[in-house]
C-alpha cells in the first residue's frame, strides 16, 4: 500500500508518481467511491491555482469548495476565506519570502542544538562563522 504521501502526489499531479500500483489502487477507489473523482479535480484545480499555472480566480474555486458536501473541503475552504486578502496577495504577487524563512529555520535548528550547551556570544560567533561575516 503506497504511503499518504505518495497518495497526495499521486491525486494534486498524475504526471509525477504514476507506479502501476498507484493506478490501480486510485482506479478502484474511483470505481468504489464516485466522490473521489470530483475531488481529485478539486484538489487539482486548487493546485494549479497555487502554482500559478492557470488563471482561475480564486474565490470561484473556493465556492466549488464549499458546494462539493465534502466537510474537509467546506473547512479548508473557511480556513482560507479568513485569510482570503492574504491568500489572494500570495498567489497574485511574484515575491516570495522563502529565502528569509530559509534562513530563519537554519537560526533556529543552529539554537536549537544549542541549547543549554553555550552561551549566546558563541552561538553568535557559530552563526557568522556559517554565514562568511566572520
Amino acid at each position: 500500500c503506497p504511503s499518504p504521501r505518495t497518495l497526495s502526489w499521486a491525486l494534486l499531479d498524475p504526471t509525477t508518481i504514476r507506479t502501476p500500483q498507484v493506478t490501480t489502487l486510485l482506479e478502484r477507489c474511483s470505481a468504489d467511491h464516485p466522490e473521489l473523482t470530483r475531488v481529485t479535480a478539486l484538489l487539482q484545480d486548487g493546485w494549479n491555482i497555487f502554482r500559478r499555472t492557470v488563471q482561475t480566480p480564486l474565490r470561484s474555486w473556493l465556492t466549488a469548495l464549499t458546494s462539493s458536501g465534502v466537510r474537509e473541503l467546506q473547512a479548508f475552504a473557511v480556513g482560507i476565506d479568513r485569510d482570503y486578502d492574504a491568500v489572494q496577495q500570495a498567489i497574485v504577487t511574484p515575491l516570495s519570502n522563502g529565502q528569509v524563512e530559509g534562513q530563519v529555520n537554519r537560526l533556529k535548528t543552529l539554537k536549537r542544538g544549542m541549547y543549554g550547551r553555550a552561551s549566546l556570544p558563541l552561538l553568535r560567533s557559530r552563526i557568522q562563522y556559517r554565514s562568511g561575516c566572520a
